[in-house]
């Protein structure tokens, strides 16, 4: 009597069991499906998102180009900062001073009027000079707009108007000034200076004025300073500091490529030594070649008693 019951409560129960295991399966296939539901669902919405709001899933087209977000929207998109002076764009030739090939206008470079004080005017021709005479490179980038920037006027007067200093940056770099602040009457001249300038100070990355920098010919920054709330006595120091860098990078350039025939020619027409090599003899001139790929073709009337005496021993070895 009691197997019998016993096998009837086993029927019962396995019965009311299996639409409680058929709910719970049902139940886990749902949970597991409605991610996807959700997830295709949330992608359609941000799609659509984007084609209302213009969303772009591309980089900026500022940071391919190397400018930063905040960068001035006068500034070209495809200009980049430079890693050597030789990528400036010098194309436009009422800013261009290049006379490096002729010869006869050698000797006439330190006499130029793009020359005011002792600071040049144009970053070819300091750039060129520096190379020649083989010093660094002082660039003081200002505005001389004193609403605009009062710590320029401040830098002026504390520094570089003081005799001491001004003759201290002009015996042991080349010195540059680059004035934001453009006096010009012509607008069309005008126009093509701003935009020179701006693209020039843009590519040595020169956000705020005044700034200094201390450049080698070869490109290599030494120094970067601007001039808020410094001690002017603290800045000279760290120029003192910048110049010493600079030569020991001179010097360290010149040796890698003495092993060439680069040397010092102390030329007559010149008031300082080129550093070059010569390239071609022929009766009465020389042609020689600075490590920038300038040639010149000189008299040997040009050269000093060292040089010649130099040119002569050259000839006896090679025969």
């Amino acid at each position: 009597m009691l197997k019998p019951l016993k096998n009837q409560a086993s029927k019962i129960k396995n019965h009311t069991l299996y639409p409680v295991i058929l709910i719970f399966v049902l139940l886990q296939s749902c949970q597991t499906t409605q991610p996807n539901i959700s997830t295709a669902s949330s992608n359609d919405e941000i799609k659509k998102l984007k084609s209302q709001k213009g969303l772009k899933n591309d980089t900026p087209k500022s940071l391919i180009n190397g400018l930063d977000d905040d960068s001035d929207s006068s500034q070209s998109q495809t200009t980049k900062k430079i890693t050597s002076f030789d990528q400036l764009d010098n194309s436009d030739q009422a800013l261009t001073y290049a006379d490096a090939e002729n010869a006869n206008k050698l000797n006439q470079l330190t006499a130029t009027p793009m020359i005011q004080n002792g600071w040049h005017k144009s970053f070819n021709r300091a750039l060129t000079e520096a190379r020649r005479q083989q010093k660094p490179l002082f660039i003081w980038c200002t505005n001389s707009n004193s609403s605009l920037s009062p710590n320029s006027v401040k830098l002026y007067d504390d520094l570089i108007k003081q005799l001491d200093f001004n003759q201290w940056v002009i015996k042991n770099f080349v010195a540059l000034k680059i004035d934001k602040q453009i006096q010009e009457s012509n607008n069309a001249v005008y126009s093509k200076k701003q935009k020179h300038i701006n693209q020039l100070l843009h590519q040595l990355d020169v956000r705020t004025f005044p700034t200094l920098l201390i450049y080698t010919p070869n490109s290599n920054l030494i120094g970067k300073h601007k001039y808020i709330n410094i001690n002017p006595n603290y800045l000279w120091a760290e120029l003192r500091r910048n110049l010493k860098l600079a030569t020991q990078a001179i010097q360290k350039d010149q040796k890698q490529v003495m092993h060439k025939g680069f040397r010092f020619w102390n030329l007559n027409n010149l008031d300082y030594p080129l550093f070059a090599r010569m390239t071609l003899y022929q009766v009465g001139s020389i042609t020689l070649e600075t490590p920038y790929k300038e040639k010149f073709t000189i008299s040997t009337n040009s050269l000093s008693d060292e040089d010649y005496n130099w040119l002569q021993l050259q000839r006896v070895k090679s025969q």
